[in-house]
């Protein structure tokens, strides 16, 4: 499925994006390095990764107008998005959870304040 992509305003956004992809896939494996000793580093190094390779892929496409190269390049952004809003999700729940931790603690902590009182 080798077909011919031909499409002057989809060429004119990959132009604007491909840069930006390839550097904030930089920025994000920078930022992951002093991470890399526990998984949110080795994920943001490889989330990096990903964005770069679409950049890459984008300016493949604007070579070689190929559907494939679209295709991928759909693909590896598809991959970043879908990883990062399951690492939100993951940190919404995380903070949930702590919050409650924060909220039982005080309810304890004012409990056993009072309950010194009696004693």
């Amino acid at each position: 499925m080798n077909g011919i992509v031909e499409n002057s305003r989809l060429e004119n956004a990959l132009k604007g994006m491909k840069g930006w992809l390839k550097l904030l896939g930089i920025l994000i494996i920078i930022s992951g390095v002093p991470n890399v000793l526990v998984l949110i580093g080795i994920l943001q190094i490889w989330l990096g990764v990903v964005l770069f390779q679409a950049g890459s892929r984008a300016e493949q496409f604007l070579v070689s107008k190929s559907s494939d190269d679209l295709a991928e390049f759909a693909s590896k952004l598809k991959t970043f998005f879908v990883v990062n809003g399951v690492l939100a999700l993951i940190g919404i729940i995380f903070a949930l959870l702590g919050l409650c931790a924060w909220i039982v603690m005080i309810i304890m902590g004012v409990g056993m304040s009072g309950m010194e009182n009696f004693s």
